[in-house]
């Protein structure tokens, strides 16, 4: 009797080994393909912006409705690229990170370096009231920040040919 109880714990002991195991890798396969997720919305966004970049300014509904367009998606750029950082930093069990992840995180902070500097106006300073000047101004800088766009490729598309 003392062998089959014996043998019986065994098997439950062995069973839930796997079950923790399966749960483990449930979880760090759901990290994974979250972390696809974002890098392939990065990259969608990426040609967004580039495509918006490479049509003309000439007529000024165009421009300023391309602007805007071109605004919009720097900003969710930026969130997309915070929450991958973050999804990054923290990965399941704190395992460490393979070499192409790293490679990734480390882009994906010049990336985010690169896009304050491209969102935030020149000067830094708040005013208490926002007036139309201060907006005609921030656009401006942003066509500026585009046009500087156009000339250097984004840093942003070395982080998104890194392969997981």
């Amino acid at each position: 009797m003392k062998s089959v109880v014996a043998t019986l714990f065994a098997i439950l002991a062995a069973a839930a080994v796997i079950a923790a195991f399966l749960a483990a890798k449930s979880r760090v396969d759901k990290w994974t393909d979250a972390k696809n997720q974002y890098v392939a919305e990065i990259s969608s966004l990426y040609a967004t912006a580039k495509d918006v970049a490479a049509q003309p300014f000439f007529p000024l509904s165009e421009r300023s409705r391309n602007i805007r367009r071109m605004s919009d998606t720097m900003s969710r750029i930026s969130r997309v690229e915070l929450d991958l950082r973050s999804l990054l930093e923290s990965k399941p069990f704190r395992l460490p990170l393979g070499k192409n992840e790293r490679k990734l995180l480390d882009n994906t902070r010049e990336d985010i370096e690169g896009l304050k500097r491209i969102l935030s106006p020149p000067d830094a300073t708040p005013s208490p009231e926002h007036d139309k000047a201060d907006q005609k101004k921030s656009f401006d800088n942003l066509l500026q920040n585009i046009h500087k766009l156009r000339r250097c490729p984004s840093s942003g598309d070395s982080a998104l040919k890194v392969k997981s």
